[in-house]
């Protein structure tokens, strides 16, 4: 796990559901590529299964071999609207890729998206999304870190 991303916003998760129902800290990992069920090599996800299980424990948490956990804010939801929307990214443009301050990411008829300083990523971009859904997410770092291990 690279990055946390915090999103306040009302969604329709299972994490949201049970943040709301029962006042239970809640949180979705998104660990790589959808696959069918059972495709997924789960030893690629040791690491973060190991220090998961230390942070609900209250235990140390085991050392990283990486860089630091990258902490974000979802500052703007994009959601698509109507059939009319523009989302001006590639395709294949990865997660948490860092936009130009006045860059239009995206466009409908009654709103424009247009990268800010202060949120320049974009996350889970997607223009084949369905009208009402969201077609992306912009992000801003943020100082907050996940605990190191002592």
């Amino acid at each position: 796990m690279d990055a946390v991303v915090r999103h306040i916003e009302a969604g329709g998760t299972f994490t949201h559901f049970t943040c709301e129902k029962f006042a239970a800290q809640s949180a979705t990992l998104e660990l790589g590529k959808v696959m069918p069920f059972g495709a997924n090599d789960l030893g690629l996800f040791a690491a973060a299964d190991a220090a998961i299980r230390a942070w609900i424990a209250d235990a140390p948490l085991p050392p990283r071999d990486k860089a630091p956990v990258d902490y974000f804010l979802v500052e703007e939801s994009i959601i698509k609207r109507e059939g009319e929307f523009t989302l001006n990214l590639a395709a294949d443009v990865e997660n948490f890729t860092a936009l130009p301050a006045g860059y239009e990411i995206a466009r409908q008829a009654e709103k424009r998206w247009v990268v800010q300083a202060r949120a320049p990523y974009i996350l889970f971009p997607n223009a084949g999304v369905a009208t009402g859904q969201r077609a992306g997410l912009l992000l801003r770092a943020a100082a907050l870190r996940l605990p190191q291990p002592a």
